[in-house]
């Protein structure tokens, strides 16, 4: 049986970008708004550009909630 985070890690690994400021020293976040071809931000990981870490975590839910509705029917 999948787990909360084990849904919400291979989401966020593969449908979530990640991107890291070495000016800055800290992964940005989904409110940054930097552009990844500015000086000093580097793309970590295999993620597309397709999920922000909110919706990542939405879509986790209703998954999990989904799972939980269909377990606890039997």
């Amino acid at each position: 049986m999948l787990t909360r985070s084990q849904v919400d890690s291979l989401l966020g690994a593969t449908l979530q970008q990640t991107k890291y400021s070495t000016r800055d020293g800290r992964v940005l976040t989904d409110y940054s708004h930097r552009d990844p071809l500015e000086p000093g931000v580097v793309i970590i990981g295999p993620g597309k550009d397709v999920l922000s870490n909110s919706a990542v975590n939405f879509v986790t839910a209703c998954v999990m909630s989904g799972i939980g509705y269909w377990v606890g029917g039997w």
